[in-house]
Order: C-alpha cells, then sequence, then structure tokens
C-alpha cells in the first residue's frame, strides 16, 4: 500500500517533530538561566540590604553608647561635685569641733574630709570607663569589703532620703499652717 501523503511527507512531519522539541527545550533553557539570573541577582540585594541594616544597627548602637557614655559622665561629675561639697561640711564641722574643745573628734572628722576630697579628686581626673574598671577591680580584691560598703551605703541612703521626705513634708505642713493662720 502506498502512502498517499507519500515518503517525503513523513520524513518531513518527523523532521517536524525534531524541530519542534528543539524549539520547545530552547525557551526552557532560557527560562531556566533568566531564573537563576535573577535569583542570583535578589540574593546579591538580600546581601546588601542586610549589610547595610547591620551598619546602621552598628551606628544606632554606638550613638546610644555614646549618649550613656555622656550621661554617665554628667552623673560623675555632678557627684564629684556633691562629694566636694560633702568635703567642706566636714571641714567645717571638724572646725566647730576643734573651737569647741573637742580636737579628737575634730581630727578624725578633718580625716574623713580629707579622704573624702581625694576621692573627689580622683573622680573629677578619671573618665567613667576607668571609675568602673576601679570598683570592679576592688570587687575582686576585696568582696567583703565591697560589699559591706554597698550595704553601707545603702543604708546611708535611705535614711538621707527618709530624712529629706520628711524635712520636705514638714516644710510644706508648716508653710500651709503658716499661710492659713495669717489669712
Amino acid at each position: 500500500m502506498t502512502n498517499p501523503q507519500g515518503p517525503s511527507d513523513q520524513g518531513t512531519r518527523a523532521g517536524a517533530g525534531i524541530a519542534s522539541e528543539r524549539d520547545t527545550q530552547k525557551p526552557t533553557e532560557e527560562f531556566v538561566e533568566t531564573s537563576k539570573e535573577q535569583a542570583r541577582e535578589v540574593g546579591r540585594q538580600a546581601r546588601e540590604a542586610a549589610e547595610e541594616l547591620k551598619q546602621e544597627a552598628r551606628a544606632a548602637a554606638d550613638h546610644a553608647k555614646e549618649q550613656a557614655r555622656s550621661a554617665a559622665t554628667r552623673q560623675k561629675d555632678a557627684a564629684a561635685q556633691q562629694m566636694g561639697g560633702w568635703a567642706q561640711a566636714l571641714r567645717t564641722a571638724s572646725d566647730d569641733l576643734h573651737s569647741r574643745g573637742q580636737d579628737t573628734a575634730a581630727a578624725y572628722v578633718r580625716q574623713a574630709a580629707d579622704g573624702l576630697e581625694r576621692a573627689c579628686g580622683t573622680v573629677r581626673a578619671r573618665d567613667v570607663d576607668e571609675l568602673v574598671g576601679s570598683v570592679e577591680d576592688f570587687a575582686r580584691r576585696q568582696p567583703v569589703a565591697f560589699l559591706g560598703g554597698a550595704v553601707a551605703a545603702g543604708f546611708g541612703l535611705a535614711r538621707f532620703m527618709r530624712s529629706s521626705a520628711e524635712r520636705r513634708r514638714s516644710a510644706a505642713g508648716g508653710v500651709r499652717t503658716g499661710e492659713g493662720g495669717g489669712a
């Protein structure tokens, strides 16, 4: 039997089938390659964005550290000024004790004032990092003395706060009473 289309038509059709497969594979390979390139680009952009975020986070952390350091320095200076005032108050108390003939007590109070003045000078002369390092070193070398000092300072601060609050209340009460009585 003869093929009505003839042998040449079958060959053409078979050749068309092969060409059609190649034509289908070529766009698929191009698509895969384009997709890979796009994925690499997205990855590169993601790495750049992550690096930028890291840099911004570092800058924000550095800024926060600098602000904290600045605040600590202001507090350190205020503490040094306060210590200087206490040293002067102790000197005045020592002079008063001396004028009353209590030389032994005056000498102890004077020594305390001198020690406080030295501590004040140390606080003024050092930066915050040096002071923290000194306190840490002292705490490691003398843990009992450090804890004892911290407890004593806590009690002293609590008593100071309580007496200050009582004075404010009594002063506020006296002002109100004085104002109300004069009206």
